[in-house]
This record gives structure tokens, C-alpha cells and sequence, in this order.
């Protein structure tokens, strides 16, 4: 029997989360199939959510589709294999388990966790889809996963389209220096660290024209926080390096307007949402090539294979000043981007799902 409704399981529902804000796009996809389609979560920290519960509200029926949403160990996999509906996983990857140690151990224990209850669901699904070939390759040389779906994030950036930035908010964060920014949960893979060490060498080659700002939530690494506080003192920047915490979508679209460079020395990357809004605001990338970054900027963007951080200001005040380089960059993103429309993910994501509709 065909499917009346298709429900999505994840862990979180909070506005400017990549995996909640791929959920709701993916309900919208649903709901124009003429399905019935909920999201429920582990956490509903927001209950005016439209279409969000809490999971333990879900109700089962045998001809439902459910999409589980996978990035972290939690009661939810219990609570899909125990369900009689077709599962079907979107796997968002883990941070590797050694970054979070001693940092984040309560997310250190639920990753170690995770990993083996990507075991267990192994053999209990009717489809899996990866958001990126990094990811896909992690499911399947790490798990023996087989027939793994790549499906990009869906990213909705028509709210944007011809929409200018608050004016407050522009005049918050308006600075005379060029503005170098990274956007990403403060935690070590992120190499925030390494992030304000380039800020160090940009100024002592260069001069005090640039600045850093690092938006990102800490929660549990507050400690990682506390460092690169640390850190930013030792170095004489406390004027030059901005660490705001979460940032909610006004001062959001402020700081993608203002920034100058879009610089990430992420040492691990599933997917790298910023980067494609980075791409869209027409900001120039420049990224350390790990994980699934070759594959998000393609053929864009400013790769990087070395953490030396003479060579990465040096390229960084060549984008400042060389308009032409700036030019070809952005245009060379704004090509990049289009492999990441609608069009291309949303028949992915049908064709895999179509068996069971």
C-alpha cells in the first residue's frame, strides 16, 4: 500500500540548525506531494514550530514512511527500529570522537555511541541517503553500508532574494577593517583556533586593516570558548576578533552582506552549509580541502591543501585588493551553487523515496 504520510525524526528544531532547516524544506517537498508530513524531535525546544512534536507523540501506522535524520547516538534509534513504518536514514556524519574528548565528553560518549547504532540500523532500513559523498563513503567503509543515495542539503535562498539586510543590525556590526568571517559551532574541529593565529600573522604582515568575526554557539565546549578567549588576549586581538555566541537571522544576513572573505580551517566538514550562503552573498571562499569541501566548492572558491598561515594571508590580501581575482572567484561560486538548486536534489530525493509513495 502506497504511503499517506511521510514524518522526519531528528534531534533538534531550532531556525539556522542545518539538519532542522533541511527537515522543514524536505516537509514543504512532502506536504506538495499531497502526503501528511510531521517532524519529530528529541528536543522541542521551540513547540510553536508549525508541524513539529515531540517524537514520543508520533503515532504509528505500518504504511508511513519515516526519515530519520542521523548525526549524533540518541533514544531516537530505538524508538525508529521499534517502529513498523519504512525507515529510510539521511546520514548528516559525526564529528570524529577524539575532538570531542575532554572537551565535550557527554558528546564524546553519544558519537561513540552513534557509531554503533549505525550497525544496528544497517540491516533494518528500506533506503539510506547521504548529504554528501564524504558522507556516503563514511557509512560505507565505515559501516558496510551498500546503495547509499547522495542528496545534497536543500537550501531555500529565495527569503533572501531581493531582501536588504536590517539597518540596525548593519550598523552593529559595520566596521571600517575588512572583515573575515567563519561561521560554525565552537568546538575544535572547527580550528577557530587556527582562525585567529591567521589574524595574528594578517595583522603583523599587514597592518590592524582586518578583523574576525567567528559566530557559533559553545554549549558544552565552553571550554574550547575559554581558550580561544585566552588565546585572543595572548595575541593582543581583543579588538580584532568578534565571538558573538548563536546569532539569530537578522544579524545573520547583516554579517554575510559585510564580510569581505568567507576563510574555514575546518579539519572536518560533512557538508558545510555556510559555505553555499557564502557562495549566495557573493563573498569570496577560502577553505582547507578536507572532507567534503573539494566536492561543496567544486571547481570554486580558493582550496587550500597546507595550514601555513604566511601563505593564507598573503592570499587573503590578494582578494582584498585584486578586484579582477575577486570577480572570477565569485563568479566562478555562483556557477558552484547551482549544482546545489532544487531542481538537482528534489527528483534525487523522489526517486528514492518513490517506491514507497
Amino acid at each position: 500500500m502506497s504511503a499517506e504520510a511521510v514524518h522526519q525524526f531528528t534531534c533538534l528544531a531550532r531556525n539556522n540548525d542545518a539538519v532542522y532547516d533541511h527537515a522543514s524544506q524536505l516537509r514543504k517537498l512532502f506536504l506538495s506531494w499531497g502526503k501528511r508530513s510531521n517532524i519529530y524531535v528529541l528536543d522541542q525546544s521551540h513547540p510553536d514550530y508549525e508541524g513539529v512534536a515531540h517524537y514520543k507523540k508520533y503515532r504509528p501506522d505500518p504504511d508511513d514512511i519515516l526519515v530519520y535524520h542521523f548525526g549524533i547516538g540518541s533514544v531516537l534509534t530505538n524508538f525508529i527500529l521499534s517502529q513498523p513504518g519504512r525507515k529510510f536514514l539521511v546520514y548528516h556524519n559525526m564529528t570524529p570522537a577524539e575532538y570531542l574528548l575532554g572537551v565535550d565528553n557527554q558528546s564524546y560518549f553519544a558519537v561513540t555511541k552513534g557509531r554503533k547504532e549505525l550497525d544496528r540500523l544497517r540491516d533494518n532500513l528500506d533506503g539510506v541517503m547521504a548529504d554528501s559523498k564524504f558522507n556516503a563513503r563514511d557509512l560505507e567503509t565505515g559501516h558496510g553500508y551498500k546503495k547509499v543515495t547522495i542528496a545534497p542539503l536543500l537550501k531555500d535562498f529565495s527569503a533572501w532574494d531581493g531582501v536588504s539586510p536590517d539597518p540596525d543590525r548593519l550598523e552593529k556590526w559595520k566596521d571600517d577593517r575588512k572583515t573575515i568571517l567563519f561561521i560554525g559551532r565552537v568546538a575544535p574541529n572547527k580550528r577557530q583556533d587556527e582562525l585567529i593565529g591567521t589574524l595574528y600573522a594578517y595583522k603583523k604582515l599587514f597592518g590592524p586593516e582586518a578583523r574576525l568575526v567567528i559566530p557559533g554557539s559553545w554549549g558544552a565546549t565552553v571550554g574550547y570558548r575559554d581558550y580561544l578567549q585566552t588565546l585572543t588576549r595572548k595575541f593582543g586581538l581583543d579588538d580584532s576578533v568578534v565571538m558573538p555566541g548563536f546569532i539569530d537571522e537578522k544579524d545573520f544576513h547583516a554579517l554575510f552582506t559585510l564580510a569581505d572573505v568567507y576563510l574555514s580551517l575546518s579539519e572536518h566538514e560533512g557538508f558545510g552549509v555556510p559555505l553555499l550562503e557564502a557562495m549566495y552573498f557573493r563573498i569570496p571562499v577560502v577553505a582547507y580541502s578536507v572532507c567534503s569541501i573539494p566536492e561543496m566548492l567544486g571547481g570554486a572558491g580558493i582550496k587550500i591543501g597546507h595550514k601555513n598561515p604566511m601563505a593564507i594571508v598573503a592570499v587573503l590580501k590578494e582578494l582584498f585588493e585584486n578586484r579582477e581575482m575577486r570577480k572570477r572567484i565569485i563568479e566562478s561560486q555562483t556557477r558552484q551553487l547551482a549544482e546545489f538548486s532544487r531542481e538537482k536534489i528534489e527528483p534525487v530525493i523522489k526517486r528514492t523515496l518513490e517506491p514507497y509513495l
